[in-house]
């Protein structure tokens, strides 16, 4: 028998409503079936659920690593000593700097130890994640690396977005069309119209956050040719 797996905080209710049963429960449900008002999801494999775990691991440590070195920028320059020009903040070089800075008082120099040493646990977390993540991709099945190879194959698919992909989407086919897979991820834009009032405004971000942030890279690869083109373009005029 055909199983469908419905979204429990998409399924409508009426406001007002005092009496709950399993009868009405069931007599809803099947309403609200028929007239197409349900949110079915998709039930992803153990294999994508665990890429799932690990890609958003491997987030996590990535916002812990920008935000404790924001912690550690920000001390510097509260202590009137701003970065070197020229250097990044997440480098090698830049905490090898900040690791070299003397200050009168044990109160600051306590303070200095522990957001570099927090800087380095993170960006530590991030390169075994990144190596996991390695390990993983070599030892996917055969239909799985077939289909993380196909979204390398666009251009700024790498190996981590096409990963994401393959774990968040699963399927593609599963949307009928474009604007479906754009709703998904949160990247469709807002929109307020009535009458012959038209107001649209940014996207709505009320989707997979995950797949929005690897859309818009793809997004950006592949509008950066053309800026590069008319930046040209326009020097050259």
């Amino acid at each position: 028998m055909h199983c469908a797996v419905i979204a429990p905080s998409l399924i409508p209710q009426r406001a007002g409503e005092r009496v709950k049963t399993d009868r009405l429960d069931a007599l809803r449900l099947v309403r609200c079936y028929r007239a197409g008002e349900l949110v079915a999801i998709v039930v992803r494999s153990t294999e994508q659920e665990a890429l799932r775990h690990l890609f958003h691991a491997l987030n996590a440590a990535k916002r812990d690593q920008i935000r404790h070195m924001h912690q550690l920028a920000k001390f510097m320059l509260r202590q009137g000593r701003g970065r070197p020009k020229g250097m990044g903040l997440l480098t090698t070089n830049y905490l090898a700097w900040a690791r070299a800075q003397q200050f009168e008082h044990l109160a600051q120099r306590e303070v200095l130890t522990h957001y570099v040493l927090e800087v380095e646990h993170s960006t530590q977390r991030v390169t075994e994640l990144k190596k996991a993540i390695d390990d993983v991709c070599a030892q996917l099945p055969k239909p799985t690396a077939a289909l993380v190879a196909a979204w390398q194959a666009l251009r700024g698919v790498a190996k981590l977005q096409a990963l994401t992909l393959v774990s968040e989407v699963s399927n593609l086919a599963r949307f009928r069309t474009p604007r479906q897979l754009m709703s998904y991820a949160g990247v469709a834009s807002r929109e307020h119209s009535s009458g012959n009032s038209i107001r649209r405004g940014a996207i709505t971000k009320s989707g997979n956050a995950h797949v929005r942030r690897v859309i818009i890279d793809i997004e950006s690869a592949w509008a950066k040719p053309r800026r590069i083109f008319f930046t040209t373009a326009f020097k050259l005029s």
